[in-house]
């Protein structure tokens, strides 16, 4: 068991590198664009939501799009609320990396994809061609890493402990969402976190309920980071940050007493299971955002009466 624990491990950590590399990379690729993306926004919430949306389709990372943001209200070239209308579109934009990593892609292909990666990186000169190369290259390291923690986690779903304890998460979904938000803190990755949950389901050993369950704590787990960088900001960076934590705690809580409701719908969306898993992470940050919208005002009052003006 301690072996297949580790295999398992040892592919989660192979995915975070996977996917940092991908964010450096496409950092590389479009950083000027994102940051002109990002000063075009204005005080119109749909307008904001396809700018974060687009930055964080570029970057791989809903945590790097609202890092960004602290900086640009730290150092006033955005305004607070307007910050908060981008952050939904952040949302929106870190669900495609699940649905990425739902197709059954073959370890064949995987080791295809790290090849053709490697040798343009390597060994061609024209520098935009070795930035595609390091992209697929990332990609294949992706598809790699899905295929040792489904490995890892099926052998792990013959230990009836481990069994028990991810029906108590669909039984008692409470119990999921601390653990996936706990997950989302140590790798600072609600991506990450959900790649994890969509590997263990590949592998047969967790049911929807509890996936869906992980996957709206690994929301909650990531605003950890952007706290972390608003501290000693400016208080309107500090406010981003805060706004951060209440739309991702309020999206869970809104959707917890309809958990089961939720489960069953997302069900009807496919008959494969990761794909339903992909499809319950865009769902649900797709319907939080735009509920959300009209209580943006309320979102900001509460937290400049959290975070009011210095004198």
């Amino acid at each position: 068991m301690i072996e297949n624990l580790l295999v398992m491990i040892g592919g989660l950590a192979l995915f975070m590198y996977a996917i940092t590399l991908l964010r450096e990379t496409l950092g590389k690729i479009s950083g000027k664009r994102v940051a002109k993306i990002l000063e075009t926004t204005t005080d119109s919430p749909v307008k904001g939501m396809g700018v974060g949306t687009a930055a964080t389709l570029m970057t791989q990372s809903s945590s790097i799009t609202v890092l960004t943001l602290i900086g640009f209200v730290n150092a006033g070239m955005m305004t607070f609320r307007q910050s908060v209308h981008v952050m939904l579109g952040s949302e929106i934009g870190t669900t495609i990396t699940a649905q990425l990593v739902s197709f059954k892609i073959g370890i064949d292909f995987a080791w295809l994809l790290i090849a053709i990666g490697f040798f343009t990186t390597m060994f061609l000169k024209n520098e935009n061609v070795k930035m595609a190369g390091r992209v697929i290259f990332s990609l294949g390291l992706l598809f790699l890493s899905m295929d040792f923690m489904k490995n890892g986690a099926s052998e792990l779903g013959q230990s009836q402990i481990f069994v028990d304890l991810i029906i108590a998460f669909g039984v008692v979904p409470i119990f999921g969402i601390l653990i996936g938000a706990a997950i989302a803190g140590i790798t600072q990755s609600s991506s990450t976190t959900t790649s994890l949950v969509i590997a263990m389901s590949m592998a047969g050993v967790i049911g929807l309920p509890a996936a869906i369950a992980l996957i709206m704590g690994a929301n909650i787990g990531t605003c950890f980071l952007e706290n972390m960088a608003a501290i000693g900001a400016t208080t309107p960076a500090k406010r981003t940050a805060i706004a951060q934590t209440i739309i991702n705690i309020v999206g869970v809580a809104v959707f917890f007493p309809f958990f089961g409701q939720f489960a069953d719908i997302v069900a009807l969306t496919s008959n494969d299971l990761p794909r339903q898993i992909a499809n319950a992470h865009t769902i649900f940050n797709v319907t939080v955002s735009f509920m959300l919208i009209p209580f943006l005002g309320l979102i900001v009052k509460l937290c400049e009466k959290r975070m009011p003006d210095k004198e």
